[in-house]
């Protein structure tokens, strides 16, 4: 073991981590020419350093022989079981934290698998791998402030196992400087950060098809790639992770705009004024880092992100227009462009990140749109060319530093929806005023800091009324700036010249969950926000009809609302639903029904429909539908136009001598009534009854013949 000054650094701090719970416990040395043995497993150790894995084994086992430095290279027999837990199965060492008597700390480095050349598993059993991370991972380590990394491997053969289970390759072979062999498993679906980091030895690489995102220095350092093959089912790359490669330069030789698969990747070889094609979807983190030749850039609006850095000292930079795709600027996009002078913000852009603009000295202006609601930490540090800036209502915090050092700034107006601002925001802005609402938290920041404050608002919003406080559902935004009443101190004020109306969860149906918010413009602040209900729309008018069952009851049919909880059917024999008559059931899902009633006769029936939706209270209705109505029909007219027949042995019918009405209406047989006869077969008297049917049930005469 040898004696370090210093602790690794964060790459190593990251995989020390991924081997959290492992100690410097002593281990057994185990020579060659031998077998250990377990009870499902085995490990053979040759006396040329081949160390053959068999069956299924487990991670202590194999650590077993990764202090022997006889071991040179590792295979797996057919068959092998690998264990599901493989983070750091073949890492080349770590770093013990020690005190000497005085309390110092020094560090010792521990080595494994210190002669290792070759490691080759494709015939292992490819099942049971959920973990992979830091797999093949180096020794990283200081030395006098040199950063010093110990990777025995040149060949890694993973072919055979898939890795469709294992959810991160997080340090898989960092730091592997002397692998010029690799074969990957299957099954990889992301290629993490530091995955391949710092295998400086290899020349060509081949992504897998089923890889579709390729994470933040997963290449970091490998910078000897001459050839590299990206599938077309890779659809995310997070930042230029090809840099400082043969690869990349014979990319910008052939166009200094780097694209695969739609991302653009790199763009820092360019000059003067540059338009991104419309095929691009996004640019990767540090795609324009250090381009001192780029003066201006059109990015189209099929781009939908931009990554961190992505602009960081273009020093030339002048101009640049956003499309409205673009969600967010994220860290130190712009940082350090000295020479932008003015930037529009669309208004698709929630958020400004960390030093997204950090050190623009030349930027005099920038329009800050309504739709922004964080101004993340060192937004604008150092931007000393700006002079007066106007955030906006939509943000509701500025960040630690956002605004430090922006030496020229003489005004910054502060909304009262901004409820947080980061320590040292506007340090060093010694001709600062900060204008705000009085009593709003920008005033208490510029009394606690000691920076001038000057009111611009002066007149409160006193009270908002809304004249009605349920809608019908319309399937669009339901907006009810009509029934809504303002005033401050008893004057009415006037929508858009001193408030402004914004609208949340006004589309679905919902009981007091849709909202407006009034907030004061011009000359009047204070904000309101007042709740209202979606309720289901009025209900199309239902069918109504008799039931030819045996009860006679009436059957409704109404049309379903996919907003609704339920619905409520009321029926009456009055048309202002109110008497005894008056009837109301409810019905969860059905959309049809039989009510509760026994029509007599030439009765007339009314019924309604509404819907409703459900909420702690309970049931809230929506509209009633338009009344359907039914009169039910009653036979008071039935001539039968002969009353005697001849005896045949058989049932004498007389359907065709019967006439039946209904006032001076004929009826049909069939659909308006029906014949039931009686003693229609032997000689005497025999008889038919009509009995109505439909619109007519209920109703019936019966009628005599005689039969000679």
């Amino acid at each position: 073991m040898k004696l370090w000054k210093k602790l690794t650094a964060a790459v190593l701090m990251s995989a020390a981590m991924l081997g959290a719970g492992l100690t410097a416990k002593p281990e057994s040395n185990v020579s060659g020419g031998v077998t250990a043995n377990a009870a499902a497993g085995s490990i053979t150790l040759s006396d040329d350093g081949v160390l053959t894995l068999h069956g299924e084994l487990t991670k202590e086992q194999i650590w077993a022989y990764r202090e022997n430095e006889s071991v040179t290279s590792v295979v797996a027999a057919n068959g092998t079981i690998l264990p599901a837990d493989c983070s750091l199965l073949f890492y080349n060492g770590f770093q013990n934290e020690l005190y000497d008597e005085y309390g110092c700390e020094y560090y010792t480095t521990q080595y494994y698998w210190k002669n290792v050349t070759s490691v080759d598993l494709s015939r292992a059993d490819k099942s049971k791998i959920t973990k992979a991370n830091g797999m093949f991972c180096a020794v990283t380590c200081f030395l006098d402030d040199t950063d010093i990394i110990y990777s025995s491997y040149r060949s890694i053969n993973l072919g055979g196992i898939d890795f469709s289970s294992v959810p991160s390759t997080y340090m898989l072979c960092y730091g592997c400087y002397n692998l010029t062999n690799l074969i990957l498993p299957d099954g990889i679906t992301e290629i993490d950060g530091w995955t391949f980091s710092k295998c400086s030895s290899l020349t060509s690489f081949t992504i897998p098809d089923t890889v579709t995102s390729i994470h933040s220095g997963a290449f970091d350092g490998s910078d000897s790639l001459t050839s590299i093959t990206i599938p077309d089912s890779v659809t995310s790359i997070e930042s230029n992770e090809f840099s400082n490669t043969p690869w990349l330069r014979a990319k910008q030789n052939e166009n200094p705009l780097v694209i695969v698969n739609h991302i653009l990747i790199d763009g820092t070889t360019v000059n003067g004024d540059i338009v991104i094609p419309d095929s691009v979807t996004s640019i990767v983190s540090c795609a324009f880092s250090n381009c001192v030749g780029l003066t201006s850039i059109t990015i189209p609006d099929s781009v939908t992100s931009i990554g961190s850095y992505a602009f960081s000292d273009c020093t030339g930079l002048t101009s640049i227009t956003i499309p409205d795709s673009v969600p967010s600027i994220g860290t130190s996009t712009f940082e350090s462009c000295y020479s932008l002078t003015s930037i529009t913000i669309p208004d698709s852009v929630t958020s400004i990140g960390y030093s997204a603009f950090e050190r623009c000295f030349g930027l005099t202006s920038i329009t800050i749109p309504d739709s922004v609601t964080t101004i993340d930490d060192w937004a604008f540090y150092g931007c000393t060319g700006l002079t007066s800036i106007t955030i906006p209502d939509s943000v509701t915090s500025i960040g630690y530093r956002a605004f430090e050092r922006c030496t020229g700034l003489t005004s910054i107006t502060i909304p009262d929806s901004v409820t947080s601002i980061g320590y040292y925001a506007f340090n060093g802005c010694a001709r600062l005023t900060i204008r705000g609402i009085p009593g709003s938290y920008a005033e208490q920041y510029a009394n606690k800091n000691s920076i001038p404050f000057e009111s611009v608002y002066t007149v409160p919003i006193t009270s908002v009324t809304l004249l009605q406080t349920e809608f019908a559902y319309t399937g669009k935004a339901v907006k009810i700036g009509s029934y809504i009443r303002v005033k401050s101190n008893g004057t009415a004020l006037k929508y858009g010249t001193d408030f402004t109306m914004t609208y949340a969860n006004n589309v679905k149906c919902g009981v007091g969950t849709a909202s407006v918010t009034i907030k004061g413009i011009g000359d009047y602040f204070g904000t309101v926000t007042k709740y209202y209900s979606i309720l289901p729309e009025k209900q199309p008018k239902p069918v109504l009809c008799t039931w030819n069952g045996r009860l006679g009851k009436l059957r409704v049919t109404w049309q379903a609302d996919a907003n609704a909880r339920g619905y409520e059917v009321q029926y009456c024999r009055d048309a202002s639903f109110t008497g005894d008559t008056l009837h109301s059931h409810f019905f969860a899902t059905a959309t049809t029904c039989l009510l509760v009633t026994y029509p007599k006769p030439g009765e007339k029936w009314y019924v309604r429909v509404r819907a409703y939706v459900k909420d702690s209270a309970g049931e809230r209705f929506g509209f009633y539908s338009d009344a359907a109505s039914i009169t039910l029909g009653k036979i008071d007219n039935v001539n039968l136009t002969q009353t005697e027949f001849a005896y045949t042995g058989n049932a004498v019918k007389v359907g065709s001598y019967i006439r039946v009405k209904s006032g001076t209406t004929a009826l049909k047989y069939g659909t308006d009534f029906e014949l039931i006869y009686k003693n229609n077969v032997d000689k005497g008297t025999a008889s038919v009854t009509v009995k109505g049917i439909g619109e007519y049930a209920g109703s019936s005469v019966t009628k005599t013949y005689q039969i000679k």
